[in-house]
């Protein structure tokens, strides 16, 4: 049976920091892609936003292959955009079933379903096993109400009912799954972020799937759990080799929510990609507290060239209300040592949880100059469906979603999702951060340092440009009331 993925668009989401935003391999579709051949269905993943195709053109690609089975994937933001495609897809080959999978659609089934009538199904948490099912189930004829009602993972309109079937255990034995199926598209269409980019072809990967730690703005667990499971370092290491053997990758940007959380397993891969002499530049994710000067020193010579730290907020009280559990002290400790051993380290800030006032605001600023990474990256507080952030903002009934402009909701995008009472507006609270960070003698010159060659220079240009114009348009004001 045939099978389409699609990628919903949501670079547009960014504003004027679309030209320094990355275009990434969707290892969502990817795993599909895979599970799917392996079952043997044919399948062809289309990324209208990273191929440049116009809505007739992906109809026109639709046409001519004829799916039977329809996946696309969103997130938040690009719900919009994934609503539009699914419409695309049911004229195109109104035969078709579709399937919407992603955070959004996993925290919000019934909405979905209301507000994407183009949309057949929602797929529920991780979609591996569930897409392999329908593909199966739909290839012996239509999938009637009684037929879904047997298909764990998914939500569907039952008359006039939307009925929410039971959730799929997670995968537990991770390496069970082939690698992704980068082959179903062209690598010159992903290059990285520009303050990412490093190596001649880059692709994403993830070691792990789940995040055992609390915090209230993170929606990951919506769709992966709580529970921290691995990939062994075999497997890791084995698709790095395989990347780098037959696809000729020289960088890979690990999406693990926390790369670091088992450091036996840490330790493992980056001996064995030493053992394997493999050449490969790599970025991941950690937490302060699940780092040591050892372990980021043998990460380091493994080819870790850049560590991303999640601190969030200087302030202790706003960190105790964002369940972060890490302390200042530990923060500090962490990206001193990674600024030491050389890494081109990277924090992350959020303004505008829950107990925001200027006092903390300015502690962030004051904190993140402290720190003094390579890369600071202050963010707008977005409380994604699912998290406990949604719930603290909206109460349990949610916003009047007939009013929301998920477009809005994007971290670093034109206009803030919330605003807080008591704080200037975030954009206004974001702009001002990134101008004190960026605008320190010495600032241009330590992200400048870090650039390995001429194309890493260039990056970190369009990166400051874009990011220039971005502060100019928050200075502005040219903001949209919040939903």
């Amino acid at each position: 049976m045939r099978v389409a993925l699609i990628n919903a668009p949501y670079a547009a989401a960014y504003g004027p920091l679309k030209s320094a935003s990355g275009r990434y391999f969707p290892l969502g579709l990817g795993y599909l892609g895979a599970v799917l051949r392996r079952a043997g269905h044919e399948v062809i993943l289309l990324d209208p936003e990273a191929r440049r195709l116009p809505d007739d053109a992906l109809a026109a690609r639709l046409r001519a292959f004829g799916p039977l089975l329809v996946g696309i994937t969103c997130a938040t933001p690009s719900f919009p955009a994934a609503r539009r495609l699914a419409a695309v897809a049911r004229a195109a080959v109104p035969e078709a079933v579709t399937i919407l999978g992603g955070v959004h659609a996993t925290a919000l089934p019934a909405a979905v379903l209301a507000q994407a009538p183009g949309i057949d199904l929602v797929g529920l948490g991780e979609g591996e096993e569930t897409m392999v099912d329908l593909a199966s189930r739909l290839a012996q004829g239509p999938l009637s109400p009684d037929v879904l009602r047997a298909v764990p993972g998914i939500a569907f309109r039952d008359g006039d009912a939307v009925r929410v079937n039971a959730m799929r255990p997670w995968i537990r034995d991770l390496d069970s799954l082939p690698f992704p199926a980068r082959d179903l598209v062209d690598f010159r269409d992903y290059v990285p972020h520009a303050h990412n980019r490093r190596g001649r072809r880059a692709t994403t990967a993830i070691s792990s799937r789940g995040c055992p730690y609390p915090c209230t703005f993170c929606a990951s667990h919506v769709v992966l759990g709580r529970g921290f499971r691995r990939h062994s370092p075999e497997y890791v290491v084995g698709e790095i080799e395989h990347l780098v053997r037959t696809q000729g990758v020289d960088q890979i940007i690990y999406n693990d929510d926390a790369f670091t959380t088992d450091r036996a397993r840490d330790v493992a891969i980056c001996e064995l990609i030493l053992q394997r002499n493999l050449r490969i530049s790599w970025f991941c994710f950690a937490r302060a507290d699940g780092v040591t000067r050892d372990l980021l020193a043998l990460m380091n010579r493994a080819g870790c060239y850049s560590v991303g730290f999640g601190i969030e907020s200087g302030d202790p009280d706003v960190l105790r209300a964002m369940h972060k559990n890490e302390t200042l002290d530990q923060m500090r400790q962490a990206v001193g040592w990674a600024n030491d051993l050389g890494f081109k380290t990277q924090c992350f800030f959020v303004f505008g949880s829950p107990g925001e006032t200027p006092a903390s605001a300015e502690r962030t600023v004051r904190f993140a100059q402290e720190l003094n990474p390579a890369l600071a990256f202050f963010n707008m507080m977005v409380p994604y469906p699912g998290t406990e952030a949604y719930r603290a903002c909206f109460g349990e009934a949610g916003p009047p979603l007939d009013r929301v402009r998920w477009e809005d909701w994007v971290a670093v995008g034109p206009h803030a999702a919330v605003q807080v009472q008591g704080l200037p507006p975030l954009e206004r609270v974001v702009a001002d951060a990134n101008r004190r960070f960026y605008g320190r003698p010495g600032q241009v010159w330590r992200m400048l340092k870090h650039a390995s060659n001429a194309l890493e220079v260039w990056q970190l240009v369009r990166g400051g440009i874009a990011l220039a114009l971005q502060i100019l348009r928050w200075r502005l004001g040219t903001r949209r009331p919040p939903s």
